[in-house]
């Protein structure tokens, strides 16, 4: 099996067995790579196979951005507390997590969450936490304090 990127030469990659169908060729850069056969047996080689082409994809290396839209930062607030976080990505967003002083309360596989903090037992500052992650694992964060009143 030979492979070239753009118009380079072809380079051999591998060989292969009678009986394969398939070969995995990684790692990868992003970029579009030509690949072509040429077989052996018994009685000398074969032609090369047609060329067949095959593009990767760009490396995901840019985190989600997330925001509150509610509560705001330094709010004080009481009772149920309606929590809204939003996080984009310049791909997609897998997992969206809310956490207050380290501790998941709610959790979606969404770009947005709403959720209730029940904040009745808990008077004082507390850190509410976002945390987004793409399908790469790229993860993105936002904090903010708020004080719960008595």
């Amino acid at each position: 099996m030979e492979r070239r990127t753009g118009t380079n030469a072809f380079a051999q990659v591998t060989w292969t067995g009678a009986d394969a169908t398939s070969l995995v060729d990684s790692p990868l850069v992003s970029g579009s790579y030509d690949y072509r056969v040429y077989a052996f047996n018994v009685a000398g080689s074969s032609a090369y196979s047609n060329t067949a082409s095959a593009q990767t994809p760009s490396a995901d290396l840019t985190a989600p951005t997330v925001s509150f839209l509610s509560p705001t930062a330094g709010a004080l607030v009481s009772g149920r507390v309606t929590v809204q976080v939003t996080a984009k990505d310049n791909v997609a967003v897998a997992s969206l997590r809310f956490l207050v002083d380290g501790v998941t309360q709610c959790q979606a596989t969404a770009s947005s969450l709403t959720c209730a903090w029940n904040t009745r037992k808990a008077p004082g500052a507390h850190t509410l936490k976002a945390v987004a992650a793409d399908a790469a694992g790229n993860q993105g964060t936002t904090t903010i304090t708020v004080t719960v009143r008595r």
